[in-house]
């Protein structure tokens, strides 16, 4: 089961700001992955592939979504997490999502109750669409970034996923942090940076790829 995001997580092009962004069209793909910039395509090497493109036959449904979350809009694509999902299911014949987000809606001021009923919203929008849904645990953020004073509403977040849905949740933490619970050092592409590397998002990746 499978479908995954910061203002400060965002990947602001070096160049000038791309168009506003479409939804995602990929034939035969029923299986897309949801989520915020570190999902979508990076013009940054040290990134490499998004963890979504690392999945195998998933669809992309997080490129250009540098910005959303749960309760805050994408930059570009002016979406919602639940917005784009709907988006997707409405082009797409998607019976699973995987997706995670969170970090922009805490990098917003929103409050963990704000964001579990976001969290509602989309779930019910999935059941609409007749898609399952396999829920990724916020990854750790650097000690140095901007939103490491939310991190223990970022656990707190995640503990209310797995409370709710159990096996349709998996939290890649463990496998991705250091022993204060920060994120590893050679994940992030600097001591102060969201993104994930490139070593981040296969690390990401393969965690997911493991509960599939």
């Amino acid at each position: 089961m499978i479908a995954c995001v910061a203002v400060g997580c965002a990947d602001v092009p070096t160049s000038t700001s791309p168009p506003l962004v479409t939804t995602p069209v990929q034939a035969g793909l029923t299986t897309w992955a949801l989520g915020d910039s570190q999902g979508a395509f990076s013009n940054d090497a040290a990134r490499g592939l998004p963890w979504p493109s690392r999945l195998g036959s998933v669809g992309n449904g997080a490129d250009g979504m540098q910005g959303a979350g749960w309760t805050v809009p994408g930059t570009y694509s002016l979406q919602t997490i639940t917005q784009r999902a709907t988006a997707l299911a409405s082009a797409n014949a998607v019976r699973k999502f995987i997706v995670m987000a969170g970090v922009n809606d805490l990098g917003a001021g929103k409050t963990v109750a704000q964001m579990l009923d976001g969290v509602t919203t989309f779930a019910s929008a999935a059941s609409t669409a007749g898609a399952s849904v396999l829920y990724v645990g916020v990854v750790p953020v650097p000690a140095k970034s901007y939103v490491a004073y939310r991190n223990a509403d970022r656990i707190a977040f995640n503990k209310a996923l797995a409370a709710r849905y159990g096996s349709n949740y998996v939290d890649c933490s463990a496998s991705m942090s250091d022993a204060s619970g920060w994120l590893l050092p050679t994940l992030s592409l600097a001591a102060d940076n969201l993104h994930l590397s490139s070593a981040g998002e296969q690390a990401l990746a393969n965690c997911i790829l493991a509960k599939k």
